[in-house]
């Protein structure tokens, strides 16, 4: 188990999250992630586009698969889902069917491509704010507009 001053306790079987790399990953963005975990997406602004860049890719690289025959390979959706986890009220969840719903195929420059759709995120937040009383629905624009999209996009329910 790996504990990290951001108060939250990662335990997995997999040997990417135990991993030196991981580790170090963590350590070195603890400021970051600390910030954007005392955060939500109504504060992220352009000024935030280069540590958030930086950030996702060194995920990628840290998370990358350690066997088999993808070894070497970096999943965008492993990392948002990461960087959620560490600051879920700021980065959105996405996968494959969410990211081409939204224009940000991330076949080529994922970094770039998560921070397009960080900032449609907030635009969305942004829009139901006023129609949204978060309070009475028990949770965060992100997570009703995570919800929507997964429902939406992933499974096809709606």
């Amino acid at each position: 188990m790996f504990s990290c001053s951001l108060g939250i306790k990662l335990s997995t079987d997999t040997t990417s999250l135990t991993s030196a790399s991981w580790k170090n990953c963590l350590s070195k963005n603890l400021n970051v992630l600390d910030k954007h975990r005392k955060s939500n997406i109504f504060n992220y602004g352009t000024c935030d586009d280069k540590a958030i860049e930086n950030l996702f890719r060194e995920f990628l690289y840290a998370l990358r698969i350690r066997e088999g025959k993808k070894k070497g390979t970096g999943s965008p959706v492993a990392v948002a889902k990461a960087l959620h986890l560490l600051a879920s009220d700021f980065f959105p969840l996405w996968d494959y069917e969410i990211a081409r719903a939204y224009g940000c195929r991330y076949s080529r420059n994922p970094e770039a491509k998560y921070l397009l759709f960080v900032r449609k995120s907030k635009e969305m937040a942004e829009n139901l704010k006023s129609s949204v009383d978060t309070k009475v629905v028990g949770k965060t624009l992100l997570k009703l507009i995570d919800e929507y999209n997964y429902a939406r996009y992933t499974q096809r329910w709606i």
